[in-house]
C-alpha cells in the first residue's frame, strides 16, 4: 500500500469519528426529548394530583370505590338474570306506542283493539319471568358498576350488554303498564310502574352513558304513569307504592355522571400520551399504533391525534364542569354549552375535539328531574283527591305536610313548581330549559318552546 493511500485512510478515520459522534449526540437527543418532562408534563401531573387531593376520582380505581360493587343479595343484574335475558330476546311488538316512534301515544287517546289483542299475546309470553321478580326489593339494589375490573373494551362490550336489557327490561314493562291501563287495572298497572321505577334506581349513574339509560327508564315510567293517572284510578295503596319506588327527589345524579365521564376521558387521553392510539369508529377502543399509521392519519387529517395541551385544558375545565352541574340554574344549558364549545374550538387534536360532550346530555337530565318532580307531586295530588272526594287542591302548598314534606323545587330556577288548574284537572310543571314560564305548554315533537309537564285531565 502506497504512503498516498495509506494518509487518506488516516484522513478518513477522524471523520467517521465524528460522524459517529455526531450520531451518538443524536440519539441521545432524542432520547432526552422523548423522556424529559414537559411543562405540559408537569401541568397534566399536577392537576391530576390536585384532583386526586381534593376527592375527585382520576383513574378506575377510584371510580371502584366511589361506586363499590353491591352484594350479592343487592346486585340486580343477579336478582334479574333470567327476567333481563328473556327482555333482551323478546322486545315488546312495534305495536306498543312505547317501542314505535311512529305511534303517537298521547294521555287519553284508547289504543285500538288489535293493538290490545297483540300486547295481550306479549304479555302471556312475559308472564312466567315476569313471576320471577323479586317480592323482596332491597333498598340498595343495584347493577355492578364493573370499574373493580379496570377500563377495557372487554368491560365495555358487557357493559353494553347490560344496558341493552335494561333498556329493553323497562319498555317491557311500560308496555304492561299501558296494556293493563286500558284493561282498567290499577293494581296491574301499579305493579308494573313499580317494577319499573325500581329498575331505574338500581342503574348506577357512574358513567355518562349508564345516567342516560337510567334517565330513559324514567321517562318511559313518567310516560306510562301520566297515561295511566288519565285513564284509570289508583287507590291510596297504589299511589304509595308507586310514589315510593320513584327516584328520591334533590339527588342530582348528573354529577356521578359527570366524574365517571371524567375518568374515562383521562384514561384515553392518557393511553394516547403512552403512545398507543384510538380507533375513532370503535370508542375505546385503545390499540398500539405503528409509525407508518401515524404518519398517515396525521396527513390524513391534518390534525394531531393527541396533544398535551388539549389534555391539560380537559383537566383543567372539569371544576367549571362540576359547578354547573351541582348548582343547576336556568341559564346552565347554555353555559355548560358555551364551556364545551370553547374547549372544542380551542382544541388542537382529533381527540381532543371529542373529550367534552356532555351538555346535550345534562339538560336532558334536568329535564328529567323536573319531570320526575312534577310526577311526585301529581301523585300528591291524586291522594289529596281521595281524601278530599274528588277535589283537586286549589294549590300545591295545601299538600303539604299531609301528602308532601315541601313543594318540589324547579330544577330550572330553584323556584316551587308550578300548577294550574284546567277547566278538567290540573297541569304541575317546570319552566324548562328555556327559563320561560310557558303556562304549563306540553311538548310536542320539534317544539322550541315548552314546559316540563304531568298533565291529568279527568
Amino acid at each position: 500500500m502506497s504512503s498516498e493511500q495509506n494518509s487518506s485512510r488516516w484522513l478518513r478515520v477522524p471523520w467517521r469519528l465524528a460522524g459517529a459522534a455526531v450520531l451518538l449526540i443524536f440519539i441521545a437527543l432524542l432520547w432526552w426529548s422523548g423522556t424529559r418532562e414537559s411543562p405540559l408534563d408537569k401541568e397534566i401531573t399536577r392537576r391530576l394530583a390536585e384532583l386526586r387531593a381534593s376527592g375527585e376520582p382520576i383513574d378506575a380505581q377510584d371510580l371502584a370505590r366511589l361506586f363499590p360493587n353491591p352484594p350479592p343479595s343487592e346486585d340486580a343484574g343477579v336478582l334479574l338474570t333470567n327476567i333481563l335475558a328473556f327482555a333482551e330476546e323478546n322486545a315488546p311488538p312495534l305495536a306498543s306506542p312505547i317501542v314505535n316512534p311512529k305511534a303517537l301515544l298521547t294521555r287519553d287517546n284508547p289504543l285500538s283493539e288489535p293493538v290490545i289483542e297483540e300486547l295481550r299475546a306479549y304479555r302471556e309470553r312475559t308472564q312466567e319471568y315476569l313471576n320471577q321478580w323479586p317480592q323482596s326489593w332491597p333498598t340498595g339494589t343495584r347493577f355492578v358498576p364493573y370499574w373493580a375490573h379496570g377500563m377495557s373494551t372487554t368491560n365495555m362490550g358487557n357493559l353494553t350488554l347490560i344496558q341493552v336489557r335494561q333498556l329493553q327490561l323497562a319498555q317491557m314493562l311500560a308496555t304492561l303498564a299501558l296494556l293493563a291501563t286500558e284493561e282498567n287495572d290499577p293494581r296491574q298497572a301499579a305493579d308494573m310502574l313499580e317494577r319499573n321505577f325500581q329498575l331505574s334506581r338500581a342503574i348506577p349513574s357512574d358513567s355518562l352513558v349508564n345516567h342516560m339509560i337510567r334517565q330513559a327508564v324514567v321517562r318511559l315510567g313518567a310516560t306510562a304513569t301520566e297515561r295511566s293517572l288519565n285513564r284509570t284510578h289508583f287507590d291510596n295503596r297504589q299511589l304509595r307504592r308507586i310514589a315510593q319506588s320513584l327516584p328520591p327527589l334533590g339527588t342530582n345524579r348528573f354529577t356521578d355522571a359527570l366524574q365517571g365521564e371524567h375518568c374515562q376521558g383521562i384514561w384515553v387521553l392518557g393511553e394516547l400520551k403512552a403512545g398507543k392510539s384510538a380507533d375513532l369508529m370503535l370508542p375505546g377502543r385503545i390499540r398500539n399504533e405503528k409509525w407508518w399509521e401515524r404518519m398517515w392519519r396525521r396527513l390524513k387529517l391534518h390534525q394531531r391525534a393527541y396533544s398535551d395541551e388539549d389534555f391539560a385544558s380537559y383537566l383543567a375545565i372539569y371544576q367549571s364542569a362540576l359547578e354547573i352541574a351541582r348548582q343547576p340554574s336556568a341559564q346552565s344549558p347554555s353555559r355548560a354549552e358555551q364551556l364545551m364549545r370553547s374547549y372544542d374550538t380551542n382544541a388542537t387534536s382529533e381527540w381532543g375535539r371529542g373529550q367534552v360532550t356532555w351538555s346535550k346530555a345534562f339538560k336532558a337530565s334536568l329535564e328529567a328531574d323536573a319531570r320526575l318532580a312534577a310526577l311526585h307531586t301529581s301523585l300528591a295530588v291524586e291522594s289529596y283527591r281521595l281524601a278530599h272526594s274528588g277535589k283537586i287542591p286549589a294549590g300545591l302548598p295545601e299538600l303539604v305536610p299531609d301528602f308532601l314534606p315541601a313543594v318540589p323545587r324547579d330544577p330550572f330556577d330553584g323556584q316551587p313548581l308550578r300548577f294550574k288548574t284546567l277547566p278538567r284537572g290540573y297541569v304541575i310543571y317546570s319552566i324548562g330549559a328555556d327559563g320561560v314560564d310557558d303556562g304549563g305548554l306540553e311538548k310536542t315533537n320539534n317544539a322550541v318552546k315548552y314546559d316540563v309537564t304531568i298533565t291529568v285531565e279527568r
